[in-house]
């Protein structure tokens, strides 16, 4: 603590999620009349106290998902902005730019995408090398010098909220401010991953056609794909639950 007194944390097992721990321990405090930290602060807790968790497996589809949810979290953290003084029409002009950006995300993006392009958002093989590993890292043969307007907005939409609501921040309450800025930062995150994800996407399958179009007649390419494992439908799935489980594909796992 700030005077030096220190807290021992037990070791516990954690059965439940962090968000789930921290709305039990909201419904506690009201309960007993008993002030809470807000719920930034209370992630932040949770994160210092960390502790190993064991999840289900996920597909990719849960990084579009969580890039989907990203759009509604700077949705809503505008409509809190207005409600603090923030003009309607900077929340509107604000919000059809989401929408645009979350349309593009959707359907647009991955038609933009190419290994030959002067455009570096659009440039597969720039976007995803690592200059730190160079079996990481791939050249290109031109410059990127060009420019796009609506890929340049994914990378900038975050940016355009968090300006938004530090004009109306001194009127927003301290633990109304952490919270929105831990959503920000969350929402910026997710919806980083889920750009990078439709980059990936793109350069993987190019990367597989060449791989078809130069097969030799005694070659075979295995495909080693996460969506054809059995994927847990429970947060805690049994083996009864497991076993008997029938994929869409028309195979099934039985118990022998």
């Amino acid at each position: 603590m700030s005077d030096g007194v220190e807290i021992k944390i037990p070791k516990v097992v954690r059965t439940v999620i962090s968000t789930r721990i921290i709305y039990l321990y909201t419904e506690f405090c009201k309960s007993s009349n008993f002030d809470k930290f807000s719920r930034a602060t209370l992630f932040k807790i949770l994160k210092v106290c960390a502790a190993s968790q064991k999840t289900s497996l996920r597909g990719l589809d849960n990084t579009i998902a969580d890039g989907m949810k990203s759009i509604e979290m700077l949705e809503k953290i505008l409509r809190k902005c207005n409600t603090f003084g923030l003009p309607s029409s900077t929340v509107k002009d604000i919000s059809s730019h989401l929408q645009r950006v979350n349309q593009h995300l959707k359907f647009e993006v991955k038609g933009h995408i190419s290994t030959e392009t002067n455009i570096a958002l659009h440039c597969s093989t720039y976007a995803l090398s690592d200059i730190s590993d160079k079996d990481f890292c791939g050249s290109c043969n031109h410059e990127h010098s060009g420019h796009c307007d609506i890929c340049t907005q994914i990378t900038q939409i975050v940016e355009n909220v968090l300006v938004a609501y530090r004009e109306v921040e001194p009127q927003v309450p301290i633990d109304i401010r952490e919270e929105m800025e831990h959503e920000i930062f969350l929402a910026d995150k997710m919806l980083h991953e889920w750009h990078s994800h439709c980059v990936r996407t793109v350069h993987q399958e190019g990367a597989k056609q060449s791989i078809l179009c130069n097969l030799q007649p005694n070659e075979t390419l295995k495909i080693m794909d996460w969506a054809i494992k059995f994927i847990p439908f429970l947060h805690r799935e049994k083996q009864t639950e497991f076993f008997g489980k029938r994929e869409s594909r028309g195979t099934s796992l039985v118990q022998s």
